[in-house]
């Protein structure tokens, strides 16, 4: 997990260069959507991925973008993978990084929500 003061970009796509990210572009802004612990998002089926010197690789087959996540990133891409709910990828997390529960759904709210505004994951009531 970056340290609190880096706060990098969270998925960056490219067509012709291997991308750097961070699990996070910015702060969300105050109205940020609010989404609740029990919600789950599942995995697009155009998008493949594979595992590439410690970053993970998303290919959009429709659009013939790809996207790198960082270890982060990589770890909430599994957990959305096997439709972990939101609230137990935050608790996990939590866990891991040693942070409060509000500071990281504050980080992976937008997190989210841009993986969704691309394509990639889609998110069910």
């Amino acid at each position: 997990m970056p340290s609190k003061g880096d706060r990098g970009s969270c998925v960056r796509q490219s067509r012709t260069q291997t991308p750097s990210v961070r699990f996070l572009k910015k702060r969300p802004e105050k109205g940020a959507p609010v989404i609740p612990p029990t919600a789950t998002y599942t995995v697009a089926t155009d998008v493949l991925f594979r595992e590439l010197e410690g970053e993970l690789v998303l290919l959009d087959t429709r659009s013939a973008n790809y996207y790198s996540l960082n270890q982060t990133g990589t770890r909430v891409w599994h957990l959305l993978s096997s439709r972990t709910t939101i609230g137990d990828i935050c608790e996990g997390l939590s866990s891991a990084y040693q942070l409060a529960e509000e500071e990281l759904m504050a980080d992976l709210i937008p997190f989210l929500q841009e993986l969704q505004d691309v394509g990639l994951i889609h998110r069910q009531d």
